[in-house]
Order: structure tokens, then sequence, then C-alpha cells
């Protein structure tokens, strides 16, 4: 995978999720969460506008949502090279990204935040966007989780940072994709 990097076994990936949601802010457990189920990178995570999610686009023939992502969706989103796609999002994390996108929480950090970041997801504590890869904010609280796993013996968190999501989705999407067909077709 890219640069060498490795997923996540399944149930280091359950752990992980279950470990985040008790010991950090619920903007990181669901970020995980979403880099986990979607793929989307740190950068498109936090970027991602409320408006992005009441706008997803049910797909009949499967059954499941996508949201569109990149310069030519409506509001955009930022992606690396500037991609615009489609990104399919399981219903049950949508429902739990919209249930926070109307939370007192969210609200709260929206009061305080700029007229530009009004739309944006997630915010900050003191109603700051989240500045992608390079967001101090999401560096630190990464940290802390590390740390405070593997002081608790959650092994899963050697090595674990935040890109590891999207290999993670990438490796169990392939999983499922040689699933449904041979390798020769």
């Amino acid at each position: 995978l890219e640069d060498g990097l490795l997923p996540v076994a399944v149930k280091s990936m359950k752990d992980i999720l279950s470990f985040a949601d008790e010991n950090t802010s619920k903007e990181l457990a669901l970020m995980l969460r979403i880099g986990f189920f979607t793929g989307l990178r740190i950068g498109s995570i936090t970027d991602l506008k409320v408006s992005t999610l009441q706008n997803a686009i049910t797909v009949p023939e499967i059954g499941i949502k996508t949201i569109s992502v990149g310069p030519s969706a409506r509001p955009p989103v930022e992606t690396k090279f500037d991609a615009s796609g489609s990104v399919p999002v399981p219903n049950e994390l949508l429902e739990a990204l919209l249930d926070y996108a109307a939370s007192i929480r969210r609200l709260k950090r929206q009061a305080l935040s700029s007229e530009a970041d009004q739309d944006l997801l997630f915010l900050t504590r003191f109603g700051n966007n989240y500045k992608g890869d390079s967001s101090s904010a999401i560096n630190v609280e990464m940290s802390r989780l590390r740390k405070l796993g593997l002081k608790s013996r959650v092994i899963d968190f050697r090595g674990f940072y935040f890109h590891r999501t999207r290999a993670t989705y990438a490796t169990e999407l392939m999983r499922v994709a040689l699933d449904a067909m041979s390798v020769s077709e």
C-alpha cells in the first residue's frame, strides 16, 4: 500500500474505535470512524460540511448513500489533487454524523466559529476549524490517544497513525471485491 503503510486487523480496528469512544473527544472518535469506513483522508474529513452530509445521495440498486467530494461538489470538500467524486458512506455512520451535526456540543462550537466555518462538521472546542494534515489539534489528540492506549496495554496503538485508517479501508474493500469476483475477471 501507499508508502508501505499497513492496515490494522478488523479486530484491532474495533478495539481502537472502542477505546477512542471512551478516551478521546467525540470529534476524533467520529473522524476515526470516517477514516475506517470511507477511506477519506484527514484533510477531506476536516473539510466535510454539514450540508455535504445532508446532500447525500441514495444509490437505490445497492442501498447505500454517497457524499460528493472535491472542487465540483456542492459544497466543495477538499481532496488531494483536487479530485472530485462520490464516496460511499454506511447508513449507520451517516446517521451518527447527522446526529452529531445537530448536537448541542457541535452547535456550541458553531456559535463560536467564524462565518466561513459555520457549515463545517468538525470544529474545535474554541470554534476553530481543523486544518487537515497539519492540524496541531488533531496531532496532539492522536498522540494522547496513542500514549493512553499503550499505557492501557492496547497494543493496537503501537505504530498507529490516522492514515492507517485509509489503508484498512482499502484492504477491507479489496477483500470484499475479491470475494465477489475472481482475480482473473
